[in-house]
């Protein structure tokens, strides 16, 4: 069933509002991640059924605060999930584009050598300074 341009838009605000496209390390390398927290976890469970992924606890609730549930997508389902989503992010668009370029380097059957390694560490850097926090240099 084909996914809708609204449900697209809809899960590009959350992604843009509540979420993070990032990078994890592992043994083969580095592999894309989307996490969206949240309080409310039947949107999350939402996104699960139209897009795949999980969804997790991520805090109990305390006297102060509700319970958080994060949402993950990794590797190539993250992927996919971006290219859907692309046309309609604002905020973290050049984060998306960041995993195209890893999905280039990382094609099925292509093997990681180690200056494909290299170039997945430097977009890693490339990430990490795009999701930085706080003042940023003009």
């Amino acid at each position: 069933m084909p996914i809708s341009s609204e449900l697209c838009a809809y899960a590009a605000g959350f992604v843009d509002g509540e979420g993070c496209i990032c990078f994890t390390r592992r043994k083969y390398g580095y592999y894309p991640v989307i996490q969206v927290s949240n309080t409310n976890k039947d949107v999350l469970d939402f996104l699960v059924m139209v897009f795949g992924g999980k969804v997790g606890k991520k805090s109990d609730n305390t006297d102060k605060w509700k319970a958080q549930y994060v949402w993950r997508l990794f590797g190539p389902r993250a992927v996919e999930f971006l290219r859907l989503i692309h046309p309609y992010l604002l905020v973290k668009r050049t984060q998306a584009e960041t995993v195209f370029q890893w999905r280039e380097l990382r094609e099925p059957g292509k093997r990681i050598t180690q200056s494909v390694m290299d170039e997945l560490f430097v977009l890693d850097v490339q990430m990490k300074v795009l999701n930085a926090r706080g003042p940023q240099d003009a």
